[in-house]
């Protein structure tokens, strides 16, 4: 099978996941199910996946290894931009899939990426900070979690915030914290 159209039947596997997602929990989605909504045989599921666990660990590798990606441009320094630009876009660009982070399901898909994470940037920060390791990982653990739910929010809810105002905020309280934007006006 051409590499163009594995790509292509995985996809359509994928969105089939998805739409089924909105209504059914994913421990109870069936292989059926996918085949049915996605409109191919289940062999063809077969030729891609093992089974539905497979499936599921597939999708779990590909969160992870995207989201890591993003750190690739990222040198480790107060310069955050360009990581949080790519990293906002990687889950505008793939909303389905990112997601999935955010169901009780996926939770340790998002643990996962989290505990990934920090160990690229562990090292870093105690190179060129003061703070101990405990200190570093309450600061990380603060700061992570506030920029997943700030994804959480804006995937599931009917953000009306534009997309550079939320980098925008994201960034400042990143780079400058909370008191930049709420004690301002004393």
């Amino acid at each position: 099978m051409s590499d163009r159209r594995t790509k292509r039947t995985e996809k359509l596997i994928q969105e089939a996941f998805f739409e089924l997602l909105k209504t059914t929990p994913a421990d109870k989605i069936t292989v059926r199910q996918i085949c049915e909504q996605a409109d191919i045989n289940r062999s063809t599921f077969y030729d891609h996946y093992e089974d539905y666990p497979s499936f599921l660990s597939k999708l779990d590798d590909m969160i992870v290894q995207r989201y890591l990606k993003t750190f690739e441009l990222y040198h480790f320094d107060k310069h955050t931009d360009t990581l949080q630009d790519t990293q906002f876009d990687l889950f505008k660009e793939n909303r389905n899939l990112y997601s999935l982070l955010f169901h009780d399901e996926f939770r340790h898909v998002r643990e996962r990426c989290i505990r990934e994470e920090w160990n690229m940037v562990r090292p870093h920060w105690l190179k060129h900070s003061n703070v101990t390791e405990e200190e570093a990982e309450i600061i990380y653990t603060y700061m992570i979690n506030g920029m997943f739910s700030v994804f959480k929010y804006w995937l599931d809810s009917g953000c009306t915030a534009d997309e550079e105002t939320i980098k925008t905020l994201m960034g400042n309280v990143c780079k400058y914290g909370v008191y930049h934007y709420i004690y301002k006006k004393s």
